[in-house]
Order: C-alpha cells, then sequence, then structure tokens
C-alpha cells in the first residue's frame, strides 16, 4: 500500500530528515529483508507507490518503489490500480490507492475514502496513506438486467493501518489521534459471494 520507507530527504516537509532512525538505503535493506520471504511464497501480489517513497522520484528521478517491487519479483502497481480477484468460483473487485488525505480523525479519513470510492464502482476500496486501521461499508441496489431483478451490492471501504511509533511523532506534535496499530484482515468466501473484514 506504499509507505514503505521513511525515505525522508532534506526537501521533505518537516525534520523527518533529521529523526529517521536509519538512512533511506538501511530502510530499503530492512524492508526487504521483511517482504523477500513472503515475495518467495507468492503471497505478495502486488506494491503500491506512497508518497514518502515519491519523495526519493522527486529529488532524484529513481524510483524506489519500483525497484522494491522489481526485486521481490511482483507487479508494480504505481499510485493506484484496479483488480479483479477470483476466489474459488467468485469474483471480487477491489481499487487500490496509497491516496493523498489530509483527514485528522478517524471519521474524516474514511470520509475522504468514501468520497473517492464514489468515482468507482468497486466491490472493496482500500486506502494507504492515512495511518488508520479501520472500515465502513454501505449497501446498493443494482439491476441485474441478466435475472431481471433488483439485488443488494455490499460495498466496502478500508483503509489499511499503519505501524508507526507515536511518541515525539508528527500525529502527537499536531495533537492527532493514535490510530490503531496493524493492517486490516479481508476475507473472501469462495462458496459464496461474500466478505468479512476484521480490524
Amino acid at each position: 500500500m506504499g509507505d514503505l520507507l521513511e525515505f525522508a530527504t532534506r526537501g521533505s516537509i518537516g525534520a523527518g530528515v533529521y529523526e529517521q532512525t536509519m538512512n533511506p538505503h538501511q530502510q530499503f535493506d530492512e524492508v526487504m529483508e521483511m517482504l523477500t520471504p513472503l515475495a518467495d511464497k507468492k503471497l505478495i501480489l502486488g506494491l503500491l507507490r506512497g508518497n514518502h517513497e515519491l519523495r526519493g522520484y522527486k529529488d532524484t528521478g529513481i524510483d524506489i518503489a519500483r525497484i522494491m517491487a522489481t526485486e521481490l519479483n511482483c507487479r508494480y502497481l504505481l499510485d493506484a490500480c484496479w483488480n479483479l480477484w477470483y476466489v474459488g468460483k467468485q469474483s471480487y473487485s477491489i481499487y487500490s490507492l496509497h491516496g493523498a488525505a489530509g483527514s485528522r480523525y478517524i471519521y474524516t479519513k474514511l470520509n475522504s475514502a468514501i468520497k473517492i470510492a464514489q468515482n468507482f464502482g468497486s466491490e472493496i476500496l482500500v486506502m494507504g496513506h492515512v495511518h488508520e486501521n479501520a472500515y465502513t461499508s454501505t449497501i446498493s441496489q443494482i439491476l441485474d438486467r441478466r435475472n431481471k431483478t433488483i439485488v443488494e451490492m455490499k460495498h466496502f471501504v478500508v483503509l489499511t493501518g499503519h505501524y508507526l511509533k507515536y511518541d515525539k511523532s508528527y500525529a502527537q506534535r499536531l495533537g492527532m489521534g493514535q490510530g490503531k496499530h496493524g493492517s486490516p484482515k479481508i476475507k473472501f468466501y469462495s462458496d459464496k459471494h461474500d466478505v468479512h473484514i476484521s480490524t
């Protein structure tokens, strides 16, 4: 979902260049060490670029997220992409993006993602960036032309979490709330068309 690295540079907003505990190359090495075992088992379906990886691209023209995807032998998804996943006989449409919302509260973070979801007809919209582990759902009615019936369709908006320390962070400095650590778990059923999300 992006932001795998802090990747603060002298041109970055804030004092991250001085506060990050490892330089960008050390960060890259640590992330690769963590993700390579997953990639070797084919458990990484793709890699999105976040605004933190974009810092290096803006300053140098080198896309570190693309290099990570190449090293991990997974698809490079840039900043956003459509996904169509098949689980058994079921198919699920997902739109994923890193995002760029500047929201501070959980309800405004979710609202930003809901507004984005209105531009896409996916069953699930997943968004990173906002350092929150949360989701919401809605139900819409659609016309099934083949069967000439009205069917209900669930839509989910998922904020994909974070693993950041709160003490001495910019979130603490700005008086922002501490988001729930971790990532949501999404279960796709194969025997019926259904999704279960837990945070």
